[in-house]
């Protein structure tokens, strides 16, 4: 009996020294194939070989891992894709295209913020023309003292030059005192033209950058007035408003041009505005005035919407006057004026 246990624990003392053994013989990777500590436990990999092939295997040979493959686990849903490597170029054309997105997306924001800005400040076109027409009058006022200045200064530099010919005619030398003040004069008016120039270019930015606010302002307004009609299934005119649809692109082209000239005919202000996605006259300055705004707005598939807005001074009269059948023949009337012309 006590032999029988002298044998068994013989054995389990073997088992116990060859398992170590049995399991590094077990574990060892098969020639060929890439396995690390690093990789879990049943996984496949997916990947193109070198004959183009997609295959699947449960081991990622070396040559593939630079040219990217994906991980399954064993019902072959993907874990992970492990994209290919990047070349210098590539991984600078990638920060490159990542540079951009960032930009793009600052541009974005930047867009929204400004729109909720312009809509914030204004309620209508016309308070956008008041703003700007404000700044203009003010540079206006600083260009007209220069010019005033100018003017002043140019007699007295004429007087001054005579003075100083006088001199040189009667073999004298002209006094130095008169020199400088000829000198500081012609400085002077040379200074204030300077002025009058930047005054003027600065008019100029002010007036394209009110313009673009003008032309995004009513961008936002005609998509709400759009969106509105579409929920309350208007179609045609409804009081200052007309919608008309043009179905191609040379169809559209022509009608364009036709609403210029009916903005031209039927507003009481010249024409401000004229570019392919917005036509404005001057806003109204009276109770008789009467302000026409044409937004071209493109459809999906083809053709494009052309919404005519009228507008009157902000008064009773104002009020009247869009309210009365003449605002109304002029809505009405964009239709038959563009179909009598068009077909």
């Amino acid at each position: 009996m006590a032999s029988v246990s002298k044998f068994l624990l013989l054995i389990v003392a073997a088992l116990l020294i060859s398992a170590p053994a049995l399991d590094a013989a077990q574990n060892k990777p098969k020639p060929g194939k890439t396995k690390t500590s690093s990789t879990p436990p049943g996984v496949m990999y997916r990947f193109v070989d070198e004959t183009g092939s997609t295959v699947v295997k449960d081991y990622l040979p070396p040559e593939i891992v630079p040219k990217g493959y994906s991980i399954l686990n064993l019902a072959g849903q993907t874990l992970q894709v492990v994209p290919p490597v990047l070349s210098k170029a590539e991984q600078a054309e990638e920060k490159r295209r990542k540079l951009q997105e960032a930009a793009d997306e600052r541009a974005r924001k930047e867009a929204i913020r400004r729109d909720a800005e312009l809509i914030r400040q204004f309620a209508s076109v016309e308070d956008i023309m008041r703003a700007r027409d404000t700044q203009l009058s003010a540079l206006d006022v600083q260009i007209s003292i220069r010019n005033g200045q100018t003017n002043l200064l140019t007699t007295q530099l004429e007087e001054m030059q005579r003075h100083a010919a006088d001199y040189e005619r009667r073999g004298q030398s002209v006094p130095s005192q008169l020199l400088k003040d000829i000198q500081e004069s012609q400085r002077q008016i040379d200074d204030n033209k300077g002025f009058v120039d930047a005054q003027n270019g600065e008019k100029n930015k002010i007036a394209e950058r009110f313009k673009n606010d003008i032309i995004r302002f009513k961008e936002l307004q005609t998509q709400r007035l759009l969106r509105k009609r579409d929920e309350s299934g208007v179609e045609g005119t409804e009081g200052t408003t007309a919608v008309v649809l043009c179905r191609n692109n040379e169809e559209c082209r022509k009608a364009w041009q036709l609403a210029q000239i009916y903005a031209r005919d039927n507003g009481t202000r010249s024409l401000e505005i004229v570019t392919d996605t917005l036509i404005l006259t001057g806003k109204p300055m009276n109770e008789r005035d009467v302000s026409l705004a044409f937004s071209f707005v493109p459809e999906r598939d083809q053709g494009a919407q052309l919404v005519l807005e009228v507008s009157c001074e902000k008064s009773d009269q104002g009020a009247a006057l869009c309210a009365s059948e003449r605002v109304r023949n002029i809505v009405a009337g964009f239709e038959n004026y563009l179909n009598s012309r068009l077909n």
